[in-house]
């Protein structure tokens, strides 16, 4: 976190306490900012004006202020790289810079001016810099701040409330600045951050960032300076901690929100911006009330949407050498086939990339989920999942109740409320949201003692309507040719096993007659997955070949009648 805060490196703060910080509001203090580069360049301005005050005879000739902030530039700069030139430190060092020129030549720039020059820096040098999260939150949050009434001047110890009114209203203001942006890329949006930022932000750019960078300037030459340094900096690291601890763990601090449409995003400015402009008593009543009507037929619409559109979506995410599908069922209802994962558990899918998912699509519950079988592949997301989501119904094969990451997620299902059901203890066929679900395996106790643990794996076929799909998990040769019988003509199924040699049979592909497959695997695995004998198997029988390691994400929604599939990653879409 030291690290963090002082050169925006976050590469060793674990996942889930960047997610509280996240949650809390207070996670910009991890990455570069106005408050580092202004600490940074205020030092070195300050201590460069001291010097030249007191060089004999130099500030007879020349001013001290014009001349720090012209030999402070560097400085600044060399902090930007140094940090690895982020967009919110190109941004914030950019103003920086405009600001010290302005000193050094006698023409104070104004902020809104450096912003905008910050602006046209970052997006000449590199434009893809607009579609950065890193850019957009900065802008964002700092326009606001730009643009945010002033509260009149006061005396005495009247300071202390405006100043604290003050920092309140930086805080709201900031959030609902990025507020839409936060929802559109991340899903969430910090309810508790104006509040948790009252503290987080004296303690983190008062105390803790330079603490930080005082630390890491004087430790080389000066230990005994550096060491309270570090006992201020710890201190003050632990309180951050214990805050994003206290303010991020309630459920409410966080609220989970589809991404936004544009309308809806350029609807919230207008009312935003409607609001301030009335506080200024402006005349803003027409754009405050078409903003607010739009707003409230947006939200209606949501309503209506989250009751199903009548079509069947599942997406096929790219959670690297791993399996994970998500489905929406025609009235809504969201169920979730594995969640991917990794036996070392250095890459989470589950908190990467399925909670994000989820969250973008407006999802708060899942209805169903799904365990194929106990390997880490499959069921490692699910431990994220399972304590982020209510989860109404989890099914799993009954194969290895003790085996470690399967029991972890089993146990924290019962804990939660979620009813846990074996495929024996499941009918064959169900009904679900509009949708059929036949439970093909394992369907009974002969099944479980398969001597291949992939060979328990939950086979389920979804249809809806005319279309049909069949989830396979990682069941091998013997299991398909076994299921050949009582399957049926299914228009799409997911590779058993990522596309291995040991599935994927003659007789699974006949029995089925597909028209497409998608095979979810990593990029560039280990494995050599997908099989290219497989592959050729697949385009002799004239099976459209869908894979997450090329295409990203595969999105696939029937209405009943027909599919449209989508390829995110290389925008291809086929009816």
């Amino acid at each position: 976190v030291a690290k963090a805060v002082a050169l925006g490196d976050r590469g060793g703060i674990a996942p889930a306490q960047r997610e509280l910080w996240a949650r809390a509001g207070i996670a910009h203090l991890l990455a570069i900012s106005g408050l580092h580069v202004a600490f940074v360049t205020g030092l070195v301005f300050a201590l460069w004006r001291l010097l030249f005050a007191i060089w004999p005879g130099l500030v007879e000739r020349l001013s001290a202020r014009r001349l720090a902030a012209a030999v402070t530039v560097p400085a600044a700069l060399v902090y930007c790289l140094a940090a690895g030139a982020p967009p919110s430190a190109v941004r914030a060092t950019t103003m920086a810079v405009a600001f010290l020129v302005g000193v050094a030549v006698g023409r104070p720039s104004a902020g809104v001016n450096a912003l905008g020059l910050a602006g046209l820096v970052i997006l000449g040098v590199d434009p893809t810099s607009l579609y950065d999260p890193g850019f957009l939150l900065s802008f964002a949050a700092v326009s606001a701040l730009l643009l945010a009434p002033r509260l009149p001047p006061v005396r005495g110890w009247r300071r202390v409330g405006r100043y604290l009114a003050g920092a309140a209203l930086a805080s709201v203001a900031a959030t609902l600045a990025t507020a839409p942006i936060s929802a559109s890329l991340f899903g969430s949006v910090s309810l508790i951050a104006p509040l948790a930022n009252l503290a987080a932000v004296p303690l983190g750019a008062g105390i803790a960032t330079p603490a930080a960078i005082l630390h890491a300037l004087v430790s080389p030459w000066a230990p005994a300076l550096a060491a309270p340094l570090a006992a201020l900096l710890e201190l003050a690291l632990a309180l951050l901690d214990g805050l994003a601890g206290v303010a991020g763990t309630p459920a409410g601090a966080a609220l989970n929100v589809p991404a936004p449409r544009g309308v809806e995003i350029a609807a919230y400015y207008v009312l935003v911006g409607s609001a301030v402009l009335l506080l200024r008593r402006r005349r803003v009543a027409v754009p405050l009330a078409v903003a607010a009507l739009a707003l409230l037929a947006a939200l209606a619409l949501r309503v209506v949407e989250s009751r199903g559109d009548g079509q069947l979506t599942l997406i096929h995410p790219y959670v690297g050498q791993g399996e994970a599908t998500v489905a929406i069922l025609p009235r809504g209802a969201v169920m979730v086939f594995d969640a991917g994962g990794s036996e070392r558990g250095r890459f989470d899918p589950g908190r990467e990339v399925i909670a994000p998912l989820l969250r973008r699509q407006g999802v708060g519950r899942i209805a169903l989920g799904v365990i194929s079988h106990p390997h880490p592949d499959h069921v490692g997301g699910w431990r994220y999942l399972i304590e982020h989501f209510p989860v109404d119904e989890l099914w799993w094969s009954g194969a290895e109740p003790d085996e470690p990451m399967q029991a972890q997620v089993l146990a924290a299902a019962r804990r939660r409320g979620t009813r846990v059901r074996t495929t024996l203890e499941l009918p064959p066929v169900l009904e679900r949201d509009g949708v059929t679900i036949e439970v093909l395996h394992p369907r009974d106790r002969e099944a479980l003692a398969a001597p291949q643990l992939n060979d328990v794996s939950v086979v389920l076929r979804l249809r809806h309507g005319e279309r049909s799909v069949l989830l396979t998990g990682d069941i091998g040769v013997a299991v398909e040719q076994a299921l050949a019988a009582r399957l049926q003509p299914t228009d799409a199924f997911k590779s058993p096993h990522h596309g291995s040699r040991s599935s994927s049979s003659p007789a699974l592909l006949a029995a089925l007659s597909p028209g497409m497959v998608v095979i979810s695997v990593g990029e560039d695995n280990a494995y050599g997955l997908p099989d290219p004998e497989v592959l050729a198997r697949y385009a002799a029988a004239g099976v459209q070949i869908w894979r997450t390691d090329h295409d990203g994400a595969v999105t696939m929604v029937s209405d009943g009648r027909r599919w449209r599939v989508h390829a995110f990653r290389r925008g291809r879409s086929v009816d």
